[in-house]
């Protein structure tokens, strides 16, 4: 399991909630200019026992460290919204047998969501991890036109696994 799956999927679940959040909440706002939000924060950490990694049966210790995290959100008068995550940083993988040496990475990710006024929903997931000698790749994306999935697709590359 890569370690950055599980935020991946709840980010993409708070979206989809938001999105039915926003479709049974009218505007608050007149029309014309969009409501915007950002958040930029640095410098989180957050520590995760994983029972195995991308690799196989490896269980591990992984202390993230965020460099940077953004997250913006645009809401337009119209109900169709745009939500935008990106996050950069590093961790540290403490590998439970003593055989296996820790290994330092770094990693990339940014995720979209956008709703438009037709009812249209579209996800999409790019993500990058490089560890030391092992490469992972990750895209997703998912457009959806009246709850119906129209564009379906999931990529991951692997390389450089023991």
């Amino acid at each position: 399991m890569n370690p950055r799956s599980k935020t991946r999927t709840m980010l993409i679940s708070a979206a989809m909630a938001l999105v039915a959040l926003l479709l049974g909440v009218p505007p608050a706002h007149a029309a014309g200019r969009p409501t915007t939000t950002t958040t930029v924060l640095h410098g989180l950490t957050e520590t995760e026992f994983f029972p195995d990694d991308i690799c196989g049966p490896r269980a591990s210790d992984v202390v993230f460290t965020i460099r940077t995290q953004v997250i913006h959100l645009t809401e337009r008068d119209d109900g169709s919204f745009s939500f935008t995550f990106t996050e950069t940083g590093t961790y540290h993988v403490d590998f439970v047998d003593p055989a296996l040496a820790d290994q330092d990475s770094q990693f990339t990710e940014a995720i979209h969501v956008t709703l438009t006024p037709g009812g249209t929903f579209v996800a999409s997931v790019a993500f990058h991890d490089f560890p030391t000698g092992i490469r992972i790749w990750e895209r997703f994306h998912l457009t959806e036109v009246d709850g119906r999935p129209v564009v379906e697709r999931d990529i991951q590359k692997v390389t450089g696994c023991p």
